[in-house]
């Protein structure tokens, strides 16, 4: 991980991702896999993951994709990967709802205690919380675990990026997919 970097390392990320399996509470584990993996997928701003209601991904020509309304007041449309989607059904499950009949304004990031949505503050508390039990239980060297422990939700963006300039998506599709007015942001990855 390089100093400067604000992205989960592929080893840091799979600590992370066995963590899920010592979860001893199901519908916190199945929100955090939820998370994960649709952070992962979208590269949405944690606050913009808070806002998004099941009557906001729409199938256009076989293709997922989301409205967000992003930082400053910019709207995009995201492609949402099967993965995401697969998830995203399997936490409304979880919830013990059918995503196909959730009612639209049903938050896909929800509290654990209530159906309502999640505030930022529980959402980046939770998200703390998780990465200092994976990370004690990760074989990780000291370095990256130090640098790991820092994270934020917002890391999950990062890595949502880093990943995706490592695969070669075109540096204008990530620009748009994460909403960046300036492409030279962008180009930090």
């Amino acid at each position: 991980m390089a100093e400067s970097s604000r992205a989960f390392t592929p080893a840091a990320w799979a600590a992370l991702r066995a963590q899920l399996e010592r979860e001893v509470n199901a519908t916190s584990a199945a929100r955090m896999r939820w998370l994960l993996t649709f952070a992962e997928a979208t590269g949405l701003r944690a606050a913009e993951l808070l806002s998004v209601q099941r009557g906001h991904p729409q199938r256009r020509n076989a293709v997922w994709w989301l409205r967000v309304h992003g930082k400053g007041a910019r709207n995009r449309a995201v492609p949402v990967p099967l993965a995401a989607l697969a998830a995203t059904v399997a936490y409304f499950a979880a919830r013990g709802l059918a995503f196909e009949s959730a009612p639209p304004d049903t938050p896909l990031l929800a509290s654990t205690t209530s159906t309502g949505a999640l505030t930022y503050r529980s959402l980046h508390e939770t998200f703390k919380r998780f990465v200092a039990r994976a990370l004690r239980h990760s074989e990780l060297p000291f370095a990256e675990r130090r640098d790991a422990q820092t994270a934020s939700t917002h890391w999950l963006r990062h890595t949502h990026a880093t990943r995706a300039a490592e695969v070669g998506v075109p540096p204008e599709v990530l620009q748009a997919n994460l909403g960046h007015a300036d492409p030279r942001t962008t180009a930090g990855y």
